[in-house]
């Protein structure tokens, strides 16, 4: 059965714009409750809403379920924030989920934080063991690899536009083309991941299941029986209802009539279809009380908040950002792949008629409320499923069968460890402090404190400032623009060597303040910082000199300690052999 819901899916839509347009909310207009219909003030139709719309982006996860609108993750403190590779666009750093930038209009990984694909990464960076990397980090030949066309870079990695298939970048998210990787596999609205053949196809939604004239959609049993709003299904075909919703008929399925008519229940339980009274029941006045658990509204009105709005409720077709009149979903549900095109749905938990309720691959139990996924069932994201799950390769399987992802703040040794967008780095709880590694978030990239921010850096309108040249760094991340993290401060990296690299003595190679030293038992010359100037560790300093943290500069080898540079002793003090070949280089004073 799941796998013929599976077959008409295509898993995951591959762009979104950040949220539903607000409720109308409209006010009272002053009716008084009781027999004339209109709906008491403590008979509210849905839960108030607390700063915003739910689902969208900045507001609100959708409860029960934790959802947002596609393109966004239910990030820190259940707020909906715009997810790497998503289309949904970005203004500010700020607009993104933690650890994310906002370049172009678009939030993205950075290099060094953390990735499940090359389409999470910033424009032209590719996803390598989880990390964000350019492709001179992890190829020698970084020109003649990633780009559609060209092999794949070493570990099989292309850029965020191909995927790489028998060793050649192949161009990906296009129609017919193969799913990109990431969460953003496919480049438009209209096409979909068909994840049985990692393929991007067509999710046009007239074409799709559930709708008028169309095929029914598989229920839970897997017989053709789901039909979107007050379709029914009749021979496989969703159709109109012909024997409900007119004048004195029985309410449709759904609680509703035919435009000007609401569901009366006060003579019959089922309800029946009648004239609304003169205050109440249309758009924009209060919710009828016609006996019903809920208000009612007339035609496909909907209650919300006490008022009769033209949102739409679940199973219905919605767009993407709900921008246009009669788009917004109505309270609780949101914006989503169900399974395949987006409708208004419900996350796990919430009531549903039929599976085209449900968000993702859920189903409407019998129970009337949207399963969760149990482990084996296909999935879109972990919202669907159950708890101690999480959705992985589009199926729900036991948390503990991967590697769960490291939050802000937690001891970790590699950026692969670090939940998407954050890259594991140095941290400080005040600049001065001594530094930690941790998940933090890199320069320009959303935090909410500064201790958030990886290094030395503050976070300022919801964004990690990042470091000015010259300023004081721990890591590259830090540092604004193309700048590196040179021995503890940012500096201009390009076209020159950096610490502990082979440089040439006679070329003037290295950055900034480096010099180019020769060890003494290497016999080679690498760039490295001298006594008494800025270092971030001892591996920045020339020889065998150590980087004192307290003055965060290189100090020299003290008398009879090993040294490996003519530069590494106090002053008056050499480095030399005790006698000459027997390799024992020492500070040594003057005899």
């Amino acid at each position: 059965m799941q796998q013929l819901r599976l077959g008409l899916l295509a898993a995951v839509l591959s762009m979104a714009v950040a949220g539903c347009a607000d409720n109308p909310g409209a006010g009272r207009d002053g009716s008084t409750t009781g027999m004339d219909g209109s709906l008491p003030p403590d008979r509210d139709a849905g839960p108030n809403p607390t700063g915003g719309p739910c689902g969208t982006a900045g507001g609100a996860c959708c409860a029960p379920g934790r959802i947002c609108e596609l393109g966004l993750d239910c990030g820190r403190g259940d707020v909906c924030c715009i997810a790497s590779g998503s289309g949904a666009s970005c203004s500010a750093a700020s607009d993104c989920c933690r650890g994310l930038a906002c370049q172009t209009g678009r939030c993205c990984a950075p290099r060094t934080a953390s990735c499940t694909g090359s389409s999470d990464c910033c424009e032209g960076l590719l996803c390598s063991a989880g990390v964000c990397a350019a492709p001179e980090d992890v190829d020698s030949m970084p020109d003649t690899c990633g780009r559609p066309g060209q092999r794949c870079c070493d570990g099989f990695t292309c850029r965020d536009e191909g995927v790489c298939i028998e060793g050649t970048c192949t161009g990906c998210g296009g129609e017919g083309d193969r799913c990109c990787d990431g969460s953003s596999p496919c480049t438009s609205p209209t096409l979909a991941c068909d994840v049985t053949s990692a393929t991007c196809v067509n999710a046009d939604p007239a074409t799709a299941c559930g709708e008028i004239d169309n095929a029914c959609c598989p229920g839970l049993d897997g017989a053709l029986t789901d039909c979107s709003g007050e379709l029914v299904c009749r021979g496989g075909t969703c159709l109109r209802p012909d024997d409900t919703g007119f004048m004195g008929a029985p309410c449709s399925t759904r609680g509703t009539c035919d435009p000007g008519l609401v569901c009366d229940h006060r003579m019959d339980p089922s309800g029946l279809c009648e004239t609304p009274p003169d205050d109440c029941g249309r758009d924009g006045q209060m919710c009828c009380d016609l006996g019903g658990s809920e208000g009612s509204c007339q035609g496909s009105f909907h209650c919300q908040f006490g008022s009769c709005t033209d949102c739409r409720g679940p199973s219905l077709t919605c767009l993407l950002g709900g921008l246009l009149p009669g788009q917004e979903c109505c309270s609780g549900s949101v914006c989503r792949p169900a399974p395949l095109i987006p409708r208004c749905c419900m996350g796990q938990g919430g009531a549903c008629e039929n599976s085209l309720d449900c968000c993702g691959l859920m189903f409407c139990g019998g129970d009337g409320m949207c399963q969760c996924g149990s482990d084996g069932s296909f999935c879109i994201d972990s919202s669907e499923c159950c708890e101690g799950s999480t959705c992985q390769t589009f199926m729900c399987r036991p948390a503990e069968t991967m590697t769960m992802c490291l939050e802000e703040r937690a001891s970790c040794t590699s950026s692969s460890e670090c939940c998407a967008g954050l890259s594991c780095s140095e941290t400080r709880t005040e600049p001065t402090a001594p530094p930690v590694r941790q998940c933090c978030s890199g320069g320009s990239t959303a935090c909410e404190e500064n201790e958030d921010c990886c290094g030395r850096m503050l976070c300022e309108d919801g964004e990690c400032q990042c470091i000015e040249r010259d300023g004081l760094c721990d890591r590259d991340i830090e540092c604004c623009g193309d700048d590196i993290c040179l021995a503890g401060s940012c500096q201009d990296g390009m076209g020159c060597q950096r610490e502990t690299e082979t440089c040439d003595p006679t070329a003037n190679e290295c950055c900034g303040a480096l010099r180019c030293a020769r060890s003494i038992r290497e016999s080679s010359h690498s760039c490295c910082v001298d006594r008494g100037v800025r270092c971030r560790t001892a591996a920045d300093c020339c020889g065998n000199m150590t980087c004192d943290m307290t003055t965060e500069t290189c100090t020299a080898v003290p008398t009879g300690m090993p040294c490996d540079s003519v530069n590494d002793c106090e002053d008056g003090v050499s480095c030399a052999e005790s006698m000459p070949g027997a390799g024992d280089w020492t500070c040594r004073a003057p005899t």
